[in-house]
């Protein structure tokens, strides 16, 4: 049956609390939560840095994007990038997510066309009157910038940024980074300089840091079956990890053991996996799948 959510992943704007989106523009962290001394986000908000509304927070606290975004001013300050040109890149990065651009109207049409008998009905145009007023809503709360960042999340992909001197800015898809760098293939105004951010080694860094916890039952970033193989990793307490992706699989402990988290936490923050397998010391075999992409084996998680 054709579903709402093949043009629309209603689990990152979806009108549920507890969506992903709904959890990454929380706000939860305070200004000690970062590496930064705290004059310098006080001379950041003076200058108009963040985000529309978090600059009247005052001393309340940061959301998961806020955090990442911080990350990325630190980034661009240390490049050199001047705080007017900041405010560019902030500009773009606040505008509407490009779902939001869409002309709905169109797209409900487009749906009506394609399924006549599911939204052609008097309970279909209900449904999609629904599904209007929750975009409606979703789009006054997101931004190109969070969209951008829950769908890489969901979707376990790299979300990357080109930033050049005048603040013009370059997502890049996986493949399309890929791409570009593979065929030194470069938009004319990136040609002479640019900085590249990559918003997953940020992530990377956060869940592999002391708020692991908050990135597993809060933020939903990895799942708490990734996060038990991160424990395991740093208690040196298996033998065998093998991730199997769409192409490959991959022995971690044979390309080098002593990269092994590094190169776990890269994967499954930007590659959708397929399955993991673990050997620990005690001679258990764990197997799970990718819980963003199917359940868990039998459900739950399997151990041989």
């Amino acid at each position: 049956m054709f579903e709402f959510s093949e043009m629309f992943d209603e689990g990152v704007i979806g009108q549920k609390s507890d969506s992903l989106h709904a959890k990454l523009i929380e706000p939860r962290f305070a200004v000690k939560d970062f590496d930064v001394q705290p004059q310098y986000i006080n001379h950041w908000r003076k200058q108009d840095l963040f985000f529309n509304g978090e600059a009247t927070r005052g001393k309340h606290p940061f959301s998961f994007v806020d955090y990442v975004w911080i990350r990325m001013i630190e980034k661009m300050k240390d490049i050199g990038l001047r705080f007017e040109v900041i405010r560019t890149v902030r500009d773009e990065m606040q505008s509407k997510p490009l779902w939001a651009k869409d002309d709905l109207d169109s797209i409900f049409d487009l749906l009506i066309q394609k399924k006549p008998d599911i939204f052609g009905t008097k309970d279909g145009r209900k449904k999609l009157e629904e599904k209007r007023i929750i975009l409606h809503d979703q789009a006054e709360i997101q931004n190109y910038f969070s969209n951008l960042l829950a769908v890489a999340i969901a979707n376990k992909s790299s979300l990357s940024f080109l930033i050049n001197p005048l603040g013009e800015v370059i997502h890049l898809d996986p493949k399309r980074e890929k791409d570009l760098f593979k065929n030194k293939q470069f938009i004319s105004s990136f040609q002479s300089f640019y900085i590249s951010i990559s918003v997953t080694e940020i992530i990377q860094e956060f869940i592999g840091g002391e708020k692991r916890d908050i990135a597993t039952n809060d933020l939903d970033l990895i799942s708490k079956e990734e996060e038990a193989v991160l424990g395991h990793l740093e208690e040196d307490s298996l033998i065998k990890l093998i991730i199997e992706t769409e192409e490959a699989e991959i022995d971690l402990f044979k390309e080098n053991k002593e990269d092994a988290k590094d190169r776990f936490l890269d994967i499954i923050t930007s590659e959708a996996y397929k399955r993991i397998v673990i050997l620990n010391d005690r001679g258990t075999e764990t197997k799970f799948l990718n819980p963003n992409q199917i359940e868990l084996v039998h459900g739950e998680l399997s151990e041989n």
